[in-house]
């Protein structure tokens, strides 16, 4: 089940010395509510700390499941990289629009390790 913050809120326990929150859920069919017992653990701790944690929650039969926003910093430029994915109509497609149809694949990444710039791949078929 997928539950966003408009019918869920996790609450800090105050009085339990067993677990840390509780997960109230409201409007849950025939006005329903539930109070589901939390215990954080190491990984709770580590992605709070590092981030904000967001107001969704998935919850299964065995757990609930926290998201969390995390500050990745800046994009990195990827113009040096190049991607290979094997094919069915090409043995491989480049991520630079070039397919390779007659080559071996280890011709093709022999022509990447001699130019790993990949400025041109004038070996490989297009």
């Amino acid at each position: 089940m997928y539950v966003s913050c408009t019918i869920a809120d996790l609450m800090e326990s105050k009085e339990s010395t067993e677990f840390d929150a509780w997960l109230h859920l409201a409007s849950i069919g025939n006005k329903i509510i539930l109070d589901l017992p939390i215990k954080k653990h190491k990984h709770f701790y580590k992605w709070n700390n590092k981030g904000k944690r967001l107001n969704s929650y998935i919850i299964t039969d065995r757990y609930i499941q926290f998201s969390f926003e995390i500050e990745t910093g800046p994009k990195k430029e990827g113009n040096k990289l190049l991607g290979i994915d094997t094919g069915i109509n090409a043995l491989a497609s480049l991520s630079n629009s070039r397919k390779a149809l007659k080559q071996r694949i280890d011709e093709v990444v022999q022509a990447i390790i001699v130019n790993p710039r990949l400025m041109s791949l004038t070996n490989i078929s297009a």
